[in-house]
């Protein structure tokens, strides 16, 4: 699976795609989708990207999360502001838990000021559900400056869902593995 994970390029995105939206089986469709949300290899993140921001509302939330989660993993800072501004735009809760745990994946040291930004709602993506994914990227950056971030929000955001997911990054910064 990780040699076709790092080799796959958009032939395959597109007969994942096919097979995906073809399938009766839920099983099936989800393990189609854990598929593609491991491509890695530049042309695929090129076809998932396409995928996801060209074809968004037209493919289904868990179809549009794979090629989120594929993103967050492997992508750019473009891909992942992608994602969060998609949070502006859709809001169903499957779409939300989707794309919250796509951004889970995000480790990527460069994006680090980025997130914080995008969490405190000093970005183009302010919506609750966007802020909440950054906040849950953050919890994959245990540095002094995401953990004053977080404090911050968990102890004053005014939204409750946001404070709540500042409240679990937090605990995740705090634990050891």
């Amino acid at each position: 699976m990780q040699v076709f994970s790092r080799h796959a390029g958009a032939g395959q995105v597109d007969a994942l795609i096919a097979l995906y939206q073809n399938e009766a089986d839920r099983a099936a469709r989800e393990r189609i989708a854990r598929v593609l949300a491991t491509l890695a290899s530049p042309a695929a993140l090129e076809a998932v990207r396409m995928v996801f921001i060209h074809r968004g509302s037209g493919i289904d939330a868990p179809l549009r999360s794979a090629c989120a989660r594929a993103m967050a993993q492997g992508g750019t800072q473009n891909d992942v502001e992608a994602i969060l501004e998609s949070l502006g735009q859709e809001a169903s809760p499957e779409f939300v838990a989707g794309m919250v745990s796509a951004m889970e994946c995000v480790d990527h040291p460069a994006l680090e000021a980025m997130l914080c930004d995008a969490a405190a709602g000093r970005s183009a993506s302010t919506t609750p559900a966007a802020r909440v994914a950054a906040i849950a990227a953050l919890a994959n950056y245990p540095s002094v400056p995401v953990t004053e971030v977080l404090h911050a929000i968990a102890s004053g955001d005014p939204d409750k869902s946001v404070r709540e997911r500042a409240g679990r990054s937090l605990a995740i910064l705090r634990t050891p593995e």
